[in-house]
């Protein structure tokens, strides 16, 4: 309570403050945080030949600032944070898409939330590409518990069927870019790339961050 008293405050002298250190600052993060950050930027392309997707994308590790960054944005609804990720995403993608496909919420924790940030990051990257973005027919079936406390079985399991999509001939020939927000052990987008048909051109992911496995 205190601490968002004092935010409030903050917010009333400066319009503007660091969504990481509450310092004053022009933009999402100040250039304090900005410069901490891009020491570590990870700009990782990572090829999985055979799983069923080819390339990773992912700008950085999920640790420290860019952690505080996502879990704002997540569980607090901080979704202009999103847009510090767009100029690290857009010099990051080097191949072209027919769709870009975020993965959806369950509908009642998308409502408890009141957006899905996957879809948000679809966003940025469709202004970048020019490409549109599919979720209709696109579903999760399943309400999941957190990810976070789970093992990497447990995390297969969890997930297991949790996705459902409807039409899947339109998706194929087709080059698709799965997006999510973290990548921890990619149990999450498998589980979504194999509803997709098997005659699907390829299919990429890219995520704000990758955990250290």
């Amino acid at each position: 309570m205190v601490l968002k008293s004092l935010r409030f405050i903050l917010e009333v002298v400066f319009p503007s403050l660091c969504y990481i250190c509450d310092k004053p600052s022009k933009n999402v993060v100040c250039k304090g945080c900005r410069d901490s950050i891009e020491h570590r930027l990870l700009i990782n392309k990572v090829i999985y030949p055979g799983v069923p997707f080819y390339k990773l994308y992912s700008p950085f590790l999920y640790e420290m600032e860019i952690r505080v960054l996502i879990e704002k944005l997540k569980y607090q609804g901080q979704r202009a944070i999103v847009k510090f990720f767009k100029n690290y995403i857009a010099n990051l993608l080097d191949e072209n898409y027919d769709f870009i496909i975020p993965v959806p919420l369950h509908p009642l924790k998308e409502k408890k939330r009141g957006f899905n940030q996957s879809l948000l990051i679809a966003e940025l990257i469709k202004e970048e590409l020019r490409v549109p973005i599919v979720t209709e027919g696109i579903v999760r079936t399943r309400y999941t518990k957190t990810q976070t406390k789970l093992s990497r079985k447990e995390r297969e399991e969890n997930v297991k069927n949790a996705f459902n999509i409807k039409s899947v001939k339109r998706f194929i020939g087709k080059k698709l870019l799965i997006v999510d927000d973290v990548y921890t052990t990619g149990s999450t987008v498998r589980s979504l790339a194999k509803c997709f048909p098997k005659e699907v051109s390829r299919i990429d992911v890219l995520t704000l961050a990758i955990t250290r496995i």
